[in-house]
């Protein structure tokens, strides 16, 4: 079993940016030159108090973007609009980035508090990496470069998204309980949020 998370909760924008950075200031951390937004650490704490014997690492993931000269690809030049160049044969992202960390779960701070402080570093480091991936147009390390999916592989991926989004709109249409059950989900997220609103 793997869970993947994004503790930073959503996607890169300018006004999200500024947002976070003025959490950052209020809550006494450092301000990011890179464009990372600070994390949201209370799911990240409930989720390895929760999982902690059931999934032994932690694999740390940081991902940049460059563009085809090789420069750094921006969050804000990115967003649903890539999507849509994608299927006409067109991307602004050059090379995708990857730089993974493990860490043992069992090694992990024992105090709620000491966690969270935990986090920040490793957000800390992600902010370094980042900001020497601007520099020197790659992460620290040797790097392993991976070769691009065939055209074979990329209709697989684009023909099992479609069928699973018909799927979806087929129970969405002929089954009123998969409705329900959709709405519901909605509104107890909604109610969750509203009772116990994210914390940055």
């Amino acid at each position: 079993m793997y869970l993947v998370i994004y503790p930073e909760g959503t996607r890169y924008t300018d006004r999200r940016k500024a947002s976070s950075d003025a959490q950052a200031r209020e809550k006494g951390h450092a301000i990011y030159e890179s464009e990372l937004l600070l994390p949201r650490t209370k799911g990240f704490v409930l989720l390895v108090r929760s999982l902690a014997g059931y999934i032994p690492t932690i694999l740390d993931m940081t991902i940049g973007y460059a563009k085809r000269d090789g420069s750094l690809l921006k969050g804000s030049e990115l967003g649903t609009g890539v999507l849509k160049r994608a299927f006409c044969g067109e991307s602004p992202v050059g090379t995708v980035h990857l730089h993974f960390k493990h860490f043992a779960v069992a090694e992990l701070p024992d105090s709620d508090d000491e966690l969270v402080q935990w986090t920040m570093e490793r957000w800390a480091e992600k902010n370094a990496l980042l900001g020497k991936l601007a520099k020197d147009g790659s992460f620290p390390g040797e790097p392993l470069p991976a070769p691009p999916p065939s055209r074979l592989a990329l209709f697989g991926r684009i023909f099992g998204f479609t069928a699973l989004s018909l799927l979806g709109v087929h129970l969405l249409w002929l089954h009123v309980w998969f409705r329900l059950y959709c709405v519901g989900v909605v509104v107890m997220g909604i109610a969750v949020a509203w009772i116990d609103p994210p914390e940055w």
